[in-house]
């Protein structure tokens, strides 16, 4: 349908709501890059956006939703796109009842910080400096200086593509770094946030150090805000992309920031495909140098663009392994949340797999890599290891044999002794046998050699508990580890 045509439909099927057409995206977004965005749609009521969303849904149009363009990529060829942005007037309101503050979707966020530091009222004013709406921020889990605007949300009001008007609490959202599991087809029209007691003096002090510290290192001009997302907290983006003397460079008109090197700068009229160019160039160099795959932090009118960037620098697809089946299963499972987590920060394809038999699986032939993350039991004593290198699959952390060694105890001492390691004294008891173990006096430990972590490891400290001891561990295993004890922190 052309725009004219789309255009002509919208005002036909919802009476009253203002439309603009050929709009540049340099007049709607914060960068100002790409060319023209055939239908602009500014609906002032949530009746009006319900009434467009449903009539889009039924005709197949697609379309973007964007406030202050302060995040947004343009692009060069929008044709057949229709773009939503709230009236200010209507979805821009905010309103203050104690602690609770109700916010309209288009309300930008500096200004909202500034309102409710004025009003006493503490939490999300750290992200003053952060532009954008409200409702950008919330479907971002926008956040600075650890905080993130999340943790003080207690419920979001939107309307689906079907035009049905939904109330998505707190609880019923997973929150986390940059993103939110929000659905994409909803659109947000109001946030209602729950706020700590605080003073004027305090937030407006905050919130004039935090204004302060962006004024100095943030660049002036046309940009979007931060291009890519940081790798962790000690190897945030813009840091990875100046080791890589990258400041300064640019692709026709966009420059990669000087001063902030995980900003462009547009210097005149670039085209998306200048972004993209130096978006590919500047992933490519990263993981290259660095083994990280940058994911960007901007969004995109053309939501296959981000694939096009990623697709020049492919990241590797590695398949987690946790779980297991030994008595540490629970800390393996929590302990695969969180390399999978890091991986995926790191821009790692990552498949995570709850592993019940130390057998290769498609998956992990599939992968480029493998990452055992199993606690005990057949993943770290080497047998899934070995497995693995019968059908040379590529895998992280140590072989089968040293897997074997390490994971028991006993055996590790040997080797410590044969290397002229120091280690601590001790003895190898069986059932049946000699347990005295007079020469380690008290206090001791007696460790089950075959577990790993803190299972099957007790301090004894007298003859009493000794007898307990032996009586608990012979049942995990028909020898055991005992050793003196060494002071001091895990």
């Amino acid at each position: 349908m052309k725009k004219i045509d789309i255009a002509s439909a919208i005002k036909k099927a919802v009476p009253g709501v203002a439309i603009r057409t050929d709009v540049p995206f340099r007049d709607i977004t914060t960068i100002g890059v790409g060319k023209t965005l055939p239908v602009l749609v500014e609906p002032g009521k949530v009746s009006e956006l319900a009434a467009i969303l449903a009539y889009l849904e039924d005709n197949g149009i697609a379309h973007f939703t964007l406030g202050l363009g302060s995040n947004l990529i343009g692009c060069d060829d929008a044709a057949g796109i229709v773009g939503i942005r709230l009236s200010m007037k209507e979805f821009g309101k905010v309103r203050i009842t104690g602690q609770t503050v109700t916010c309209g979707a288009m309300a930008a966020l500096p200004a909202v910080c500034r309102k409710l530091a004025g009003a006493g009222l503490g939490g999300i004013t750290p992200l003053c400096g952060i532009p954008g709406t409200l409702g950008g921020a919330v479907v971002m889990n926008a956040g600075a200086n650890g905080v993130s605007i999340g943790d003080r949300v207690d419920h979001v009001k939107a309307v689906g593509s079907d035009g049905k008007i939904v109330r998505i609490d707190h609880d019923d959202v997973l929150w986390d770094y940059r993103e939110t599991s929000l659905p994409r087809d909803v659109i947000v029209t109001e946030v209602v946030l729950k706020l700590a007691k605080s003073t004027p003096e305090k937030e407006n002090e905050i919130l004039g150090v935090e204004l302060l510290k962006r004024a100095e290192k943030q660049p002036t001009g046309r940009t979007s805000g931060c291009v890519w997302r940081n790798v962790s907290d000690i190897e945030p983006a813009g840091k990875l992309i100046d080791q890589c003397s990258l400041g300064g460079c640019h692709y026709g008109p966009l420059e990669i920031s000087g001063m902030h090197a995980n900003f462009m700068v547009n210097r005149g009229e670039a085209s998306e495909a200048d972004f993209i160019k130096l978006c590919v160039m500047t992933r490519r160099a990263v993981a290259e140098k660095y083994g990280f795959y940058l994911r960007l932090e901007n969004h995109f009118v053309d939501p296959l663009t981000p694939e096009r960037i990623y697709a020049e620098t492919p990241a590797p697809w590695v398949n987690v392994l946790c779980g297991g089946t030994s008595s540490e299963r629970e800390v393996s499972l929590r302990s695969g949340a969180a390399v999978s987590r890091a991986l995926r920060n790191a821009g790692f394809n990552v498949l995570a797999t709850d592993i019940k038999q130390p057998v290769v699986t498609d998956a992990m032939r599939s992968a480029d890599v493998v990452y055992p993350v199993l606690h005990g039991g057949f993943g770290e004593d080497g047998t899934i290891q070995k497995a693995m290198e019968q059908e040379h699959i590529r895998f992280c952390c140590s072989g089968s044999r040293a897997s074997a060694i390490i994971m028991d105890k006993l055996e590790t001492k040997e080797y410590a002794k044969l290397a002229g390691l120091p280690t601590p004294r001790y003895r190898r008891i069986v059932k049946g046998g000699d347990t005295s173990c007079s020469e380690l006096g008290f206090p001791r430990v007696v460790k089950v050699p075959g577990e790993g972590s803190t299972v099957g490891i007790v301090k004894v400290n007298n003859q009493s508990q000794w007898r307990q001891a032996l009586k608990d561990e012979f049942k995990m295993s028909d020898e055991l580890l005992v050793g003196e004890l060494v002071e001091g922190g895990e």
